[in-house]
């Protein structure tokens, strides 16, 4: 792990032991790569519909990565999940699901924003045991 990224991993603790209420602790993205983008579809509506994620997003992504020691280029589709941090793990197993990849790329970044959307996270993802969703008008 490179200095940078030690000291941001730093700051994000110690942001949430002075303050944990904060809502880099509330709230996160989870982002993922797959092959294809009615994969990318799937994983974004299963996991939307049963409230474990608010929203995500799509879009077409060049990768380059080393993959059993060789040098790797693959077109692909970014999935970026929004949700609660609480709701990480099982997310996560949601996620897994439908990845075709024999190593899934699952990353957590914390986030803080707009109060209104962060909110609108929460309200999503609060009822997803049962399934409700209240807002049925569209993204806010």
């Amino acid at each position: 792990m490179n200095k940078i990224m030690g000291d941001v991993d730093c700051r994000v603790r110690n942001s949430a032991v002075a303050n944990p209420n904060s809502a880099l602790e509330k709230f996160c993205m989870i982002c993922t790569a797959v092959p294809d983008e009615r994969t990318a579809e799937t994983i974004a509506e299963k996991i939307v519909e049963n409230h474990l994620a608010a929203c995500a997003s799509i879009f077409p992504v060049k990768s380059v990565f080393r993959w059993k020691g060789k040098l790797e280029h693959a077109s692909e589709f970014a999935v970026v999940l929004k949700t609660r941090t609480a709701l990480v793990a099982e997310c996560e197993r949601e996620l897994k699901k439908f990845h075709p990849y024999e190593l899934p790329e699952i990353i957590r970044i914390p986030i803080g924003g707009n109060r209104e959307f962060l909110k609108w996270i929460g309200e999503e993802t609060a009822e997803h045991s049962q399934g409700r969703n209240k807002y049925n008008q569209g993204h806010p």
